[in-house]
């Protein structure tokens, strides 16, 4: 034992943790498969969904609490689960959080590097929620039932008049006031807000559908491919 190496010292001490961290470098990838094929989770509850919303932006001082604590790596277990559910759920500022927390809990140096980055997502995540301290509201501007598809189409909204993002969407029920959201095709416009009440649905075959935006005697027709879904763009900086 004498003649071992730091590392291999190191690893053997911290097996357990080790194996934690690799099991949540593996939910990653697997939620990050998740949200490619198939969408991700929201509560239909509007209000607690934008609690839990405002809750999580706050998680890096949770996250800096268990980092100052003596027995964090016995957490590991659950922090490990929580990165998973919180990618799901679309709570970065948890994910984040999360993993820092399980990579920096080994020593006392590492948490000190640890809390300075938990710091640092905690200032993030505070100008975030000041800068969208105005309430903005997602509407149901328009629905479509199809043969093999329930189609909501949504927007964002501040004063309910007007749109400048849209979501064409669908939502299975998977649990009571839980709900899987997949998005088919959307649309972000910061140059101009269009009037919520100026679009609309039309079916076209059972897997595709179209979306009308009507300006007085013209209109305009976007084909939306329903077999291709959550394929993140650089247009995909709202989430519904």
């Amino acid at each position: 034992m004498e003649n071992q190496s730091p590392i291999l010292k190191f690893l053997l001490v911290n097996e357990r943790n080790l194996f934690w961290l690799f099991v949540a470098s593996a939910l990653i990838f697997i939620a990050n498969w998740f949200l490619a094929t198939h969408g991700y989770f929201e509560f239909e509850n509007e209000r607690l969904r934008q609690l839990l919303m405002t809750v999580s932006l706050f998680s890096p001082i949770i996250g800096i609490l268990v980092l100052l604590s003596d027995d964090c790596q016995n957490g590991t277990p659950i922090l490990a689960c929580l990165v998973f559910a919180s990618l799901l759920l679309l709570w970065p500022a948890a994910t984040i959080t999360c993993f820092i927390v399980m990579l920096f809990c080994w020593t006392k140096t590492s948490r000190i590097l640890g809390v300075i980055m938990l710091v640092f997502v905690q200032a993030l995540s505070g100008v975030w929620f000041i800068l969208s301290i105005n309430k903005i509201e997602t509407l149901e501007l328009s629905k479509l039932p199809m043969a093999h598809h329930e189609l909501v189409l949504r927007g964002l909204t501040k004063d309910g008049n007007y749109c400048s993002s849209l979501a064409l969407q669908e939502d299975y029920q998977v649990a009571k006031g839980i709900r899987l959201v997949k998005t088919f095709y959307r649309l972000k416009d910061d140059e101009y807000a269009y009037k919520s009440d100026i679009f609309s649905l039309s079916p076209v075959d059972d897997s595709h559908a179209a979306l009308v935006v009507q300006h007085g005697p013209r209109s305009q027709r976007v084909v939306v491919d329903l077999t291709i879904k959550n394929r993140w763009s650089e247009v995909d900086e709202n989430t519904y």
